[in-house]
């Protein structure tokens, strides 16, 4: 007998045959669902939360078409803002401080020592800012 079949279903199967293998703990039916528009088919409705397939824990797909929508987290937000801030921080302290820092030191008046990172110099700017009462951000 003939596999009924149509590609696009065929092509489904062979995801979620993946999916399978590293499916988190919760079932798509358990996960919550969020209001999200499908670039296919241009429903606008709560979409199903499924596993996802190979670095991604969770995926959103369509309700109506079955269409991948967009991959999703199952970090926290403040999780994820954590991490970036890690990572940010480790990106700057291997790089030399730019030329727009070094700039806006001297218009705060710095003339110390050399700055060995990026970090070094936007922790100083921090710092300095802080004590003259300047922005409390940083650029």
């Amino acid at each position: 007998m003939k596999n009924s079949t149509t590609p696009e279903q065929h092509m489904y199967a062979h995801h979620s045959n993946r999916n399978e293998r590293s499916a988190p703990s919760q079932t798509s039916s358990t996960m919550p669902r969020q209001d999200t528009v499908c670039r296919r088919c241009g429903v606008i409705a709560q979409h199903i939360v499924a596993p996802g397939c190979g670095p991604h824990a969770l995926q959103l797909r369509c309700e109506a078409c079955n269409a991948h929508i967009k991959w999703l987290s199952t970090r926290s937000p403040e999780e994820r803002a954590r991490r970036a801030h890690e990572h940010r921080r480790v990106a700057m302290a291997n790089k030399p401080p730019t030329e727009r820092q070094l700039a806006y030191l001297q218009t705060l008046g710095h003339n110390g020592s050399e700055l060995a990172s990026m970090l070094e110099a936007f922790e100083l700017i921090a710092q300095i800012a802080a004590t003259k009462g300047g922005r409390d951000e940083h650029e």
